[in-house]
């Protein structure tokens, strides 16, 4: 990533998720809810990786709903200008 493209990451994290980390919350047929990733989808099925790291394989015919999140999980950074230009600095490999 470019430096501008990390300001704006923390800043605005909502602007642009990147692939496999978008927030799902997926209804089963038996009551039960999962929130995670969806680190894989099929026409069949979903691999769903919950908050606490756990994965869920799922078939689809388990599931009511699947309902995606337009919402990152990471906060906005809230940092003065110098201590976000020393943040940029450090996430720069």
């Amino acid at each position: 990533m470019t430096v501008d493209q990390i300001r704006e990451a923390l800043l605005k994290p909502d602007a642009q998720i990147a692939p496999g980390y978008q927030l799902v919350t997926v209804h089963l047929l038996d009551g039960q809810t999962l929130r995670g990733f969806a680190r894989s989808r099929t026409n069949f099925n979903i691999q769903l990786q919950d908050l606490t790291g756990v994965f869920h394989p799922l078939s689809l015919d388990r599931i009511s709903a699947i309902t995606e999140e337009k919402q990152s999980l990471m906060p906005t950074v809230r940092a003065g200008p110098d201590e976000l230009q020393n943040l940029i600095a450090y996430l720069i490999p």
